[in-house]
């Protein structure tokens, strides 16, 4: 394929380098404020939603529906936890210029919850829906202890790198639970615990929970907190989960951390047992486009993505076929706790027939390379049921 890769246009990415020696003489002495209207004189913006603006020095293209995606993840986001965003932009989100050498797998992004709202930055992906998260349990709930807060960061996170584990034999829950400051080494360990929440007592649940946990409260208070929320010893989120069943009789099965992933779009079912979804036509011109994204780890399965929501019937093996330089990245949009890869299921064009469960709906990012775009041809993605021989 190939095809030439289209330079920024717009207001927002006509800056000369007049434009950016003014911008580094006022940011020497800048200050941030969030309020409606978020004015700032650190980064120029270069794409506003209802809820966030995104300012880059970058001389890059920012996709058409990016700002609109992050609208979306914030509004489906509170709503787990039964809010609603204020109507106003209250999450800047600054694409920082990148570092001469990549050092984190992760991507180094932060929130920092300021007056009126968040700012993320982040020198690395520009879409970070790990810091999202934050921006939204920061709009929605108050302060609490770090595996909270890291935990929901995770658990939202569809491009999570954290894989299958089972509560480490020996390890203290006090000390994770009390943990101040919050180690990146115990981020697996938050994301376990919230996801346990969440499987045993709903995204409501550990919101009640979430308000009972005061910032920086003792292993002692946080035990307290979840035995007069629930009835039960905090425990019991490690232990394994028993069943009586009138053939097995009583069985348990251990714990894992549960795959979940915000779905942004309308399911659409399949018809006859196959499904069809296109993948972006452009990048800054294309509404329904996201990106482009910088996983530097991941580049072969595209940088532009349009998100879809497949819908299965009956449980099945699915094939899947693609035309032109398209992938896919496949999660689940209810809370899956069995066993979990690292985040999502990622597929290549001579993927293999996998097993999709009964009337479950699944997160698709139709991916394309940004060098492949504009086409007025784009990648199509087909997804067929298949005999599993």
């Amino acid at each position: 394929m190939g095809g030439m890769r289209r330079g920024p246009t717009g207001p927002g990415h006509r800056r000369g380098r007049a434009a950016v020696l003014a911008w580094l003489l006022a940011s020497s002495g800048a200050a941030y404020a969030i309020g409606c209207g978020l004015e700032s004189d650190r980064l120029p913006v270069v794409a506003r939603g209802r809820y966030v603006e995104i300012a880059t020095l970058r001389d890059e293209p920012i996709c058409g529906g990016t700002a609109r995606y992050f609208d979306r993840f914030i509004e489906s986001g509170m709503a787990l936890l039964g809010e609603v965003p204020p109507d106003r932009r209250f999450v800047r989100f600054e694409w920082l210029m990148p570092p001469a050498e990549q050092l984190s797998v992760t991507g180094v992004g932060r929130t920092r919850h300021v007056p009126g709202g968040s700012l993320i930055t982040s020198d690395d992906s520009l879409v970070h829906e790990h810091e999202l998260a934050h921006a939204i349990h920061g709009a929605a709930l108050p302060s609490t202890n770090g595996f909270l807060q890291e935990g929901f960061a995770i658990l939202l996170d569809s491009k999570r790198i954290y894989g299958d584990m089972v509560w480490p034999e020996g390890e203290s829950i006090d000390r994770v639970i009390s943990e101040v400051p919050f180690s990146y080494d115990d981020y697996p360990l938050a994301w376990f615990l919230v996801s346990q929440i969440v499987r045993d007592h709903g995204f409501d649940g550990l919101a009640r929970f979430w308000r009972a946990v005061e910032p920086g409260a003792s292993a002692a208070e946080v035990r307290e907190a979840y035995q007069a929320t629930f009835g039960r010893s905090i425990d019991a989120l490690v232990e394994p989960i028993e069943f009586e069943d009138p053939v097995l009789g009583h069985y348990e099965e251990v714990r894992h951390p549960c795959n979940f992933s915000l779905c942004l779009a309308e399911p659409e079912a399949l018809v006859d047992g196959a499904w069809e979804a296109s993948g972006p036509t452009d990048c800054e011109d294309d509404p329904d486009a996201v990106g482009p994204d910088r996983r530097w780890y991941l580049p072969e399965f595209g940088d532009v993505w349009r998100q879809q929501v497949l819908s299965t019937g009956d449980a099945a093996y699915f094939d899947i076929s693609a035309s032109a330089n398209v992938a896919m990245e496949l999660t689940s949009c209810s809370l899956d706790c069995g066993y979990v890869g690292n985040g999502s299921s990622e597929f290549g064009f001579d993927a293999e027939a996998f097993w999709l469960g009964a009337d479950r709906s699944f997160r698709v990012e139709v991916r394309a390379s940004l060098e492949d775009l504009p086409t007025q041809d784009p990648g199509t993605l087909h997804v067929e049921a298949v005999s599993p021989y």
